[in-house]
């Protein structure tokens, strides 16, 4: 409704259509769904749709839904190659989610690969004392504890806990 309001951008068209295609896929209308999709992703010019991608994977990725969730987030990253900076922040969000993925489904050298390149570009665009560069450490720490390294998930944790503290207090 909102992206048929008068006051409406293209790009608030543009994410209710993406937001439509997510609903249909998630009821298993792939044919309402496909259509939609299909006309977005020939339209693959805008930095909502990545986001939009993105949140879709993000969405599906706490619903437990990995295999729908990693084919999200790879177009959101496909698109990002296309039409995003190589350190743009939306670009980094995607890489994490695709470590998360990859992370679950016990894919850990992948995962740890897509966390290094999400930390990097959040270090580049943001500055290594950021709180979502101190996220990211997070997230590679979980793996290294899942993977028993704890030396190097202590290090990864403190770290965080230094940036989070500096950025929030105690």
């Amino acid at each position: 409704i909102f992206a048929t309001h008068p006051s409406a951008t293209e790009s608030d068209r543009l994410n209710g259509q993406l937001l439509l295609g997510g609903v249909y896929l998630d009821q298993k209308r792939n044919e309402a769904a496909e259509p939609l999709l299909e006309e977005l992703r020939n339209r693959a010019d805008s930095r909502a749709l990545v986001r939009g991608y993105n949140d879709l994977a993000a969405a599906a990725i706490r619903r437990d839904d990995l295999d729908r969730a990693e084919s999200l987030v790879r177009r959101s990253l496909d698109m990002a190659g296309r039409i995003l900076p190589a350190n743009d922040l939306l670009r980094a969000a995607a890489l994490n989610n695709l470590a998360q993925i990859c992370r679950f489904q016990q894919r850990y050298m992948e995962a740890e690969q897509h966390y290094h390149d999400a930390i990097a570009i959040w270090e580049v665009a943001l500055g290594p004392r950021h709180p979502d560069t101190a996220r990211g450490l997070l997230n590679l720490a979980a793996l290294h504890h899942e993977r028993g390294r704890e030396g190097v998930a202590e290090d990864l944790y403190r770290r965080a806990a230094a940036i989070f503290h500096d950025a929030y207090g105690d």
